[in-house]
């Protein structure tokens, strides 16, 4: 099994997103995103596996890797392996389709403040709503892999 940090941002679940707690299975749309690896680096396990491509879109494509799939930008040719690595984002209003990753929520996290001095969370919410407003990290253990 592989647990995966991933950043559920506060607008999409005051928008879309429905309450899960620890213990929670779950079926999330999952993105790579560079941006939140940079700014939660020091709080985010090292993690990274090689997945298998396919092309889903111009600039997009699912990496595959046991039971985690993830939208990535990819560049042209698609390679036939690609790294999946960092922090992921639990993304509702994708506009495009490609397959959720089912997974068990393991840990909610709030943040509190992210930037160039380091990133302030609160650990050990048992819920997200319990987690209070704002941006969740989320570890998420993902089966088959």
């Amino acid at each position: 099994m592989l647990t995966v940090p991933v950043f559920v941002e506060a607008w999409q679940m005051d928008c879309c997103g429905a309450d899960f707690s620890v213990g929670d299975e779950v079926n999330w749309s999952l993105r790579a995103s560079p941006w939140y690896t940079a700014h939660l680096a020091d709080v985010c396990p090292q993690w990274s596996v090689h997945g298998l491509v396919a092309r889903t879109g111009e600039k997009t494509a699912t990496v595959t890797y046991g039971g985690l799939t993830v939208l990535d930008e990819l560049s042209w040719p698609t390679p036939k392996t690609a790294k999946i690595t960092g922090v992921l984002l639990h993304d509702f209003h994708s506009s495009e389709e490609f397959p959720a990753t089912p997974g068990v929520v393991r840990a909610i996290s709030a943040v509190l403040d992210y930037g160039p001095r380091g990133t302030k969370i609160r650990e050990g919410a048992r819920t997200a709503a319990t987690a209070g407003t704002g941006d969740l990290l989320v570890s998420l253990e993902i089966r088959d892999t």
